[in-house]
């Protein structure tokens, strides 16, 4: 079993189907100045492993999640009937990136009242009709 498998059957074991839900994500980054960073050919096909067992088990496409240097590294050219989830705590998706992006990561410190810690907060780049549609396409109860 590839790692991408593994990782993908993890997530499916973990996750239940519901059909209210937003897709799954895929989070593809690597770490800060990393020197030890994966061969292009061989990330995109273990994602494309792991990104269409998450779509045959939930109904629809998952969410690729990066920074913006590793979408132009490994990501650019490719995936892109895909929606893009995109962090960037320090300017917005659209600056130095010419690509659609559906999520944005925009502060990793927020506050939620009832959650103990900071969390991730993101905006959604669309309307409401579209966001209704991209969360009821799950298969589930």
């Amino acid at each position: 079993m590839s790692r991408s498998s593994r990782i993908a059957n993890n997530f499916i074991g973990a996750v239940p189907r519901y059909s209210q839900s937003l897709p799954p994500a895929v989070d593809v980054e690597t770490a800060g100045n990393s020197t030890n960073t994966p061969d292009k050919d061989w990330l995109k096909s273990e994602l494309r492993i792991c990104l269409q067992l998450l779509e045959k088990h939930y109904g629809q496409k998952p969410i690729i999640y990066v920074n913006k240097i590793f979408y132009w590294k490994y990501l650019e050219e490719e995936f892109q009937d895909y929606h893009i989830g995109i962090r960037d705590i320090f300017l917005p998706p659209g600056f130095l990136l010419s690509t659609r992006w559906t999520l944005w990561q925009y502060y990793d410190r927020g506050g939620i009242p009832g959650i103990e810690g900071p969390v991730d907060l993101n905006v959604y780049y669309c309307d409401w009709i579209s966001f209704d549609i991209f969360t009821t396409k799950t298969k589930g109860k």
